[in-house]
């Protein structure tokens, strides 16, 4: 069976920004952008009368389809209806309805029976101890 062809295509160098800085040496430093990348600061965009900054956002599958659906039926843009739900998600009012403390949501049957085994451990440990003296 004879050997397939492969198909090897070579790529263009990048056009340096200054050809004798870089033959002669002395320009070594990186590149502005990859500096910003790498510091994460990201030059903001100006469209119309504000300014944007492009971040990487996570979201779960079902609520990205959601998001992405409501869109659609909505004809809006994704950017401006995410921008919205933060920009309510912080104002002062949202985080005063907030509570300042994260509390565990038990209620007081499971509590007491929570206390109620250690009450049990506790008490087997103590017995085993004396028991080993």
């Amino acid at each position: 069976m004879p050997k397939k062809p492969v198909a090897v295509s070579l790529r263009k160098p990048q056009a340096p920004a200054d050809i004798d800085a870089f033959v002669s040496g002395a320009s070594n430093a990186p590149p502005v952008r990859a500096i910003a990348a790498a510091n994460g600061d990201s030059q903001p965009v100006v469209h119309g009368e504000r300014e944007y900054r492009e971040m990487t956002l996570y979201l779960p599958s079902d609520v990205a389809r959601k998001l992405s659906f409501y869109c659609m039926d909505m004809n809006c843009d994704m950017n401006r209806v995410v921008a919205e739900a933060v920009a309510k998600h912080v104002t002062p009012e949202a985080a005063e309805a907030r509570p300042h403390t994260q509390r565990m949501s038990f209620d007081r049957a499971t509590l007491e029976a929570l206390i109620e085994r250690s009450r049990k451990t506790l008490g087997r440990f103590l017995t085993q101890r004396r028991w080993a003296s």
